[in-house]
């Protein structure tokens, strides 16, 4: 298992160059691309796909929409559309089932889909923290699905992504926590902050970088760390687009996390 001693050291001192140049999210991205080996590199594209799954989704709705954090850019997306054979296997696989007129997975949405393609491979994945960080965005993901949902009056299950245990609560569950508060520590979090959409976006990050370390912990110096820093710096660079100044509030909380890690690691 490769250890990136001096790229995990030097992360803090990559943070600190942006407030003078600007957020360059893919020069980052880049910086720690190159220290990885290729196993470790699918591992960090894994969690980006993320983002191009939500690409793929706009453009085949025709909305105007792209995040940057995604490994393809849009003009790679339009073209795999029509002949997919470099985004992922379960990216193909959707778009070959719509050529054909078929539902990847019917009864979603089409984001929907996609994402259960895209949750079912990290699922399978055989690194620990891609699994269990799968496992807990699927929690979130639905929660946020549901309660929307309920709040419009809709029913949750064209929304709710039916691949873990807590999904069919989420999707049929008529109580207030859809049944799961005894499950999830993190629920009321998000549940008492919905109605404010900023104090929303806040919680779930703290909920994110909360469980990003709980993954990574003891594991010093592994690719675990690296993933754990990219799942902080995604809600960084989301901030810096929504709001500059609380992006910079959010890269100096990233910046002392890093700095905190690192002593605590050198006293190890």
């Amino acid at each position: 298992m490769a250890q990136y001693y001096y790229l995990v050291a030097g992360l803090p001192d990559i943070l600190q160059g942006i407030p003078k140049k600007g957020l360059l999210y893919d020069q980052v991205i880049d910086e720690i691309n190159d220290e990885l080996t290729e196993q470790d590199r699918t591992l960090l594209e894994l969690i980006r796909y993320r983002f191009d799954c939500d690409n793929l989704a706009s453009i085949l709705e025709g909305k105007s929409d792209f995040d940057n954090r995604g490994v393809f850019n849009r003009l790679e997306l339009e073209q795999e559309i029509s002949s997919p054979d470099e985004v992922p296997a379960f990216m193909q696989e959707f778009l070959e089932y719509k050529k054909e007129g078929k539902e990847f997975f019917p009864g979603l949405g089409l984001k929907e889909q996609i994402l259960v393609g895209y949750y079912g491979t990290l699922l399978e994945n055989e690194n620990q923290f891609v699994q269990e960080w799968a496992s807990f965005e699927l929690d979130l993901l639905n929660l946020i699905a549901a309660r929307s949902a309920k709040g419009l009056g809709l029913s949750p299950e064209k929304s709710v992504i039916p691949l873990n245990d807590n999904a069919e609560k989420f999707a049929k569950s008529s109580a207030a926590d859809f049944g799961v508060s005894g499950h999830i520590n993190w629920l009321d979090a998000v549940l008492s902050n919905f109605s404010t959409p900023k104090k929303l976006e806040m919680a779930i990050d703290t909920i994110r970088w909360q469980k990003a370390d709980e993954l990574c912990d003891g594991c010093w110096f592994g690719v675990e760390e690296v993933l754990a820093f990219t799942v902080k710096f995604n809600t960084v660079a989301r901030w810096m687009q929504l709001d500059p100044e609380t992006g910079l509030t959010r890269l100096n909380d990233l910046l002392q996390s890093m700095k905190s890690m690192a002593s605590k690691q050198n006293s190890n």
